[in-house]
């Protein structure tokens, strides 16, 4: 403690004008023991010393002890534990407190202190989207700097319950979102497969069965504690590792000649394998579609078929020149916001791009009208009263929120987060009447309840926030 601070905090505890200045302060401190000096006068200055450091101590705010918080952090999905840490670093950085930050996360104080100042923290921090992975939570946070809004990555890590920052500090623009109209593909050979040149199979010890394709091709399933190693065995006697491994059931299948397909049904992975006109194999894995299975398109401009692939790392899949290609659909999209806000689903032949927040979702759908791009079909679908009687629709990002039909009512069901401060996880709304024009449903009941929806495809509507809720049944 200097000096300095010492003569405040007894100026500020006394309340009265200084009594103390740094001159005198020096003097007791650094006075040394005088020959004159009788032998009880230093034992007192030291009491009256101890006295003073005391109250001084007493009075002055302790660096280690928890002073409140003046970040408020909108993150109401985020478990209480995660959410203070969040705070914590926030208001750290609001404070310039770099021993507070070390506290709770492990970054480059200085760096971080530093890059942060432009921000405005007075206005509450939303947090716009959580990824919850194996070892870590992705955090996306709404900062502002001059009325301009940015996405903040930042990741709380499980195994330390500290905060940490990628390699490089990741901030992204942050307007409305606004889908590219059209999205260039660049489509590349698929890998080879993984020959097992050494692969001796009756010197397998571990229990196995064995499937047999249509054409005679035979897949191998090794049965092993951490799961089954899955090898198929050519015609010409050739061992491949389909890079899967899995305890959960699979189906297989051929395809057209020289395709075989295996389905994983645990980890919801797809692999194509596929023979060469030149005898080699190619193989390329890509995500299973819930309740899609392999579907494959024909369209004009191309004589072989396509399969799409979703996922977020989404795939539109083709032979071309005899040798299997794939075009990763994110690679050349120009998408506003980081990529991992995006997925792919596939609405009978149109690829549906979704853009997903945790309190907010949007879409658009495109189509394959060449070989080189997919472009935005504008296609509209049609509104019907029917639509809204006797059905249930469930948001497509939390099963929890639902809307239910069921006569004249209308039953919302809300996620536990989402709940409002009337503490209601359901409400019903009485004599609901439905009025439609083009694509909208308009929504009048009891008590003043409105409510407007948009059909977006064929099991698909949206509310007023983009949030979008979907069907088991077609709306014809």
């Amino acid at each position: 403690m200097t000096n300095s601070r010492i003569k405040q905090a007894i100026d500020e505890t006394i309340g009265k004008e200084p009594l103390l200045n740094d001159a005198f302060v020096e003097k007791v401190l650094t006075k040394k023991k005088s020959r004159k000096t009788l032998q009880w006068i230093q034992p007192a200055i030291a009491l009256c010393m101890m006295l003073v450091l005391g109250v001084a101590l007493y009075f002055l705010p302790n660096e280690y002890e928890q002073t409140a918080t003046v970040v408020e952090v909108k993150a109401s999905i985020l478990p209480k534990e995660q959410r203070e840490v969040v705070v914590k670093y926030f208001d750290a950085i609001s404070k310039q407190d770099a021993k507070a930050l070390q506290k709770v996360a492990n970054v480059n104080t200085e760096m971080v202190l530093k890059e942060y100042s432009i921000f405005d923290f007075e206005q509450p921090l939303e947090v716009v989207k959580t990824i919850d992975e194996e070892e870590r939570v992705l955090l996306y946070i709404k900062l502002t700097a001059s009325d301009i809004n940015f996405l903040n990555e930042i990741q709380y890590v499980k195994a330390t319950g500290k905060i940490e920052l990628s390699e490089q500090q990741l901030f992204y623009s942050y307007d409305e979102i606004e889908f590219p109209q059209s999205i260039d593909l660049e489509f590349r050979p698929a890998g080879y497969a993984t020959e097992m040149w050494n692969f001796d199979l009756n010197a397998q010890q571990q229990a196995y069965e064995k499937v047999t394709f249509d054409d005679g091709t035979l897949l191998h399933q090794l049965k092993y504690k951490e799961g089954t190693l899955r090898v198929i065995e050519t015609l010409e006697g050739k061992f491949f590792d389909l890079g899967i491994f899995s305890d959960g059931p699979a189906t297989f299948f051929n395809g057209k000649p020289g395709e075989l397909f295996i389905l994983d049904e645990k980890t919801s992975i797809v692999t194509l394998l596929f023979k060469r006109s030149d005898g080699n194999y190619q193989m390329i894995n890509g995500d299973l579609q819930e309740d899609k299975g392999i579907t494959s398109y024909l369209r004009d401009f191309h004589d072989e078929p396509f399969f799409f692939w979703g996922g977020q790392e989404a795939k539109v899949v083709t032979v071309r020149n005899g040798e299997l290609v794939s075009a990763n659909i994110f690679e050349h999209a120009k998408l506003d916001g980081p990529s991992q806000f995006y997925s792919v689903e596939m609405i009978g032949p149109n690829v549906l791009l979704k853009y997903n927040e945790d309190f907010f979702q949007k879409s658009e759908h495109y189509s394959m009208l060449d070989l080189e791009k997919l472009t935005i079909d504008k296609v509209t679908y049609e509104a019907k009263e029917s639509h809204l009687q006797n059905i249930v629709f469930i948001n497509r990002e939390n099963y929890y929120n639902q809307y239910e039909f069921y006569g004249n009512d209308m039953k919302i069901k809300l996620a536990p987060e989402d709940v409002e401060i009337d503490g209601k996880s359901e409400k019903i709304y009485k004599n609901i009447k439905v009025r439609v024009d083009g694509e909208k449903y308009f929504l009048t009941g009891d008590d003043g309840f409105t409510l407007q929806l948009t059909r977006k495809d064929e099991r698909t509507i949206s509310d007023e926030k983009g949030n979008e809720y979907i069907t088991n049944s077609k709306l014809e």
